[in-house]
């Protein structure tokens, strides 16, 4: 405590000073008090608590890059209850900076967290905390490439790692499948397909199939500017490519996997207007264009639009639960503060819930 003494040029205490004093001292208290305040409201989670049964909808919150905020949330739609700290409940640490995906193999939940370089292991039973599968570079994806091993993708890195899923650790690393070694070598999304693995790749505008037992090999599907997201509908692959701002347009493409020639393709939107996040509800396509559209594996039919983004919403994710009943769309709102995930039911589109959840909620996973 820091105490400040005024003294008259009589050498006694000033009234003045007394009354200074007072005011100093309420004042240390008030900026005191605004500080904890402060502090209470951002560590205050959210939601509704522990939640303790491995059910519903896990919803994926990104975070903000470089602060480390990244979360795991869990609602439950049949009783509304929403926690947000499923990680950090279970770890007793924060799941990193920028979760970038999360996939469910066999009985264990891997979520990638990107800018942290790490694989978070969850199991899907009780989403106890298992292990963390440590990957030096920028990994983005994950996809399972035969019984006890994954294979995972890196954004900044001319590499596709394998993953020993029963070791918990790096088990290979093959050579990435630009033609020029650059650092920025946009390598996203994986799929499988028969013994192929098909690779998106946004900076070679391209989606690359290889051998899945040689690596080294592959074949170039030529797209359209920033290949995004991809959705394989039995031997038919669908590429969403959100365009070059303003300078390619972003389009849909149907690609016919057993010959390797496009089927079909349609421009989306307007030129200028970004598409992401092309999703299979199992019956038809959704994805997001500021607004939330809905179209049908026969691209010859036109989208139609399904949720309007309203004013200061910024739709980042979307998702409808296998049984075709609840559409679920995310809302980073300023990409900074926690965000939102909008419930409807999928058939009216009537609102059923507002969820405030973790910080830029981008990704789905139904739970059984």
């Amino acid at each position: 405590m820091i105490k400040q003494i005024l003294i008259s040029p009589s050498g006694r205490f000033s009234g003045c000073a007394k009354v200074l004093s007072a005011v100093i001292s309420l004042a240390l208290l008030s900026v005191l008090f605004t500080f904890t305040a402060c502090e209470k409201e951002e560590e205050d989670p959210g939601g509704d608590g522990e939640i303790t049964a491995a059910k519903g909808v896990l919803i994926l919150n990104e975070g903000t890059f470089n602060f480390g905020n990244a979360s795991l949330s869990l609602y439950d739609p049949e009783t509304g209850m929403l926690d947000n700290q499923v990680f950090l409940q279970r770890s007793g640490r924060a799941l990193g900076d920028v979760a970038q995906s999360l996939s469910s193999i066999g009985s264990e939940l891997y979520i990638v967290v990107n800018h942290s370089a790490t694989i978070e292991v969850l199991g899907l039973d009780s989403l106890q905390y298992l292990t963390s599968i440590n990957l030096p570079g920028s990994p983005r994806r994950l996809v399972e490439r035969e019984s006890g091993t994954a294979l995972v993708s890196h954004l900044y890195n001319n590499k596709i790692d394998e993953v020993d899923l029963t070791s918990y650790t790096k088990s290979n690393s093959f050579p990435r499948t630009c033609e020029v070694d650059t650092i920025n070598c946009g390598n996203e999304q994986l799929l499988i397909w028969q013994d192929k693995l098909l690779v998106s790749n946004y900076d070679a505008n391209a989606v690359f199939v290889h051998e899945l037992d040689d690596l080294s090999t592959y074949t170039r599907i030529e797209v359209s500017a920033n290949v995004n997201s991809m959705q394989l509908v039995g031997d038919l692959l669908y590429v969403l490519c959100d365009g070059n701002y303003g300078q390619e347009p972003a389009m849909l493409y149907q690609i016919d996997l057993p010959s390797g020639e496009m089927a079909y393709q349609i421009v989306v939107g307007s030129l200028g207007d970004r598409a992401t996040n092309l999703f299979d509800t199992g019956r038809e396509f959704l994805y997001i264009q500021g607004d939330v559209y809905r179209q049908s594996y026969d691209l010859t039919q036109s989208p139609e639009r399904l949720v309007d983004a309203a004013p200061g919403q910024v739709l980042y994710g979307v998702a409808v639960d296998p049984e075709g009943e609840r559409l679920y769309v995310a809302d980073a709102i300023d990409y900074v503060q926690t965000g939102v995930v909008l419930v409807y039911d999928y058939a009216s589109l009537s609102p059923i819930d507002t969820l405030r959840t973790g910080v830029i909620p981008s990704r789905f996973l139904f739970l059984d």
